[in-house]
């Protein structure tokens, strides 16, 4: 028989290794947001472009289900940590955009490194622009 008082601790013990497991499986999440705008060369809004955004931050690379761009080229992903991201931005009859970013809640995104990708044949550049999302989460 167990002394009393022990499953209340044993179900506390295990209710705080479930918050820390689902904390820790969530690194990529925060305060921060990105706006992303993607156009041709011409100017005009590319619409269903996916971007993707990996959190280089932590111990996995981790980040948010992609999210297609809308008819006017636009797509905004808020709850975003603070730190290093990859974002990745794909369109079948476009090159493939990849940078490095530094994102911050109060400034800016800092882009540290970008490239322009051949994918599937496609060799028509495409242009897009960080900035930081409107609102919060």
């Amino acid at each position: 028989m167990k002394p009393r008082g022990t499953r209340g601790i044993t179900a506390c013990a295990g209710l705080l290794w479930l918050l820390a497991t689902v904390a820790e499986g969530q690194e990529w999440q925060g305060v921060a947001g990105l706006e992303i705008k993607v156009s041709s060369r011409r100017g005009g809004a590319i619409e269903g472009a996916r971007v993707d955004l990996k959190y280089r931050g932590g111990r996995e690379s981790t980040g948010p289900p992609p999210v297609a761009t809308d008819r006017r080229g636009q797509a905004v992903v808020l709850g975003l940590a603070a730190g290093t991201w990859q974002v990745e931005v794909q369109h079948p009859d476009y090159m493939s955009f990849v940078a490095v970013v530094e994102l911050d809640s109060r400034a800016k995104p800092e882009i540290t490194a970008s490239f322009l990708e051949a994918a599937s044949g496609a060799s028509i550049p495409i242009q897009v622009k960080l900035s930081r999302a409107r609102g919060g989460p």
